[in-house]
């Protein structure tokens, strides 16, 4: 008998001679979806964070504003480029060209940062507070592009805006995270592994 979690399954010891199975137990997808979003896995009563599963509109929406802003300051590096006849792969080049080569890759460079620091405080912490500074840190960025290719003191008061509003969304990430698994003090008592691991191997 193998426990699957919400169910079992027999395995029979004589399957005859045709060596055909009997058809597995049809579970509702409501079921399993239930099932999966309490967090009742392996026996266990693991809550799963309130805001992971549903729809999250905002954060999707700053996804794609981002998605938005690294275009546009890609597209200005290719202006850029054929305005001072700069040939790829070369990086060199008149110091309007580096400006606008290095603001565009300077924001690719955090780019993977906030995407992550992003979700993680709008699922684990809270998506409203999450979207707000996300739509901060991209006018923050924004700005700060426009600065860079002025002059490079430009850059300097978008620069340090955005990091600090980088590292209130770090600081809510882990905030979240803290509280979702000190919520979990009881996990390990509660997973009851020696039956498991018994009904897992004892066919």
């Amino acid at each position: 008998m193998l426990s699957l979690g919400w169910h079992y399954v027999v395995l029979p010891e004589n399957t005859g001679s045709a060596g055909i199975w009997p058809a597995p137990p049809t579970v509702p997808l409501s079921a399993v979806r239930r099932h999966f979003t309490s967090g009742a896995i392996w026996g266990c009563s693991c809550p799963c964070p309130p805001s992971s599963f549903p729809k999250a509109q905002l954060l999707h929406c700053r996804l794609t504003a981002s998605s938005f802003n690294g275009a546009y300051f890609a597209l200005q590096v290719i202006y850029a480029r054929r305005k001072y006849k700069v040939s790829p792969p070369d990086t060199a080049g008149p110091p309007e060209f580096e400006r606008v080569f290095r603001a565009q890759a300077n924001c690719s460079e955090y780019f993977p940062i906030f995407v992550s620091v992003l979700w993680v405080a709008g699922i684990f912490f809270q998506q409203g507070v999450a979207a707000v500074c996300g739509l901060l840190y991209l006018y923050a960025r924004y700005q700060y592009f426009q600065g860079y290719t002025l002059s490079a003191h430009g850059r300097l008061g978008p620069m340090y805006f955005s990091a600090k509003v980088l590292w209130i969304l770090i600081g809510l990430s882990v905030a979240g995270l803290l509280v979702h698994f000190l919520s979990l003090n009881s996990f390990v008592g509660r997973m009851e592994i020696p039956s498991k691991l018994q009904l897992l191997f004892r066919w």
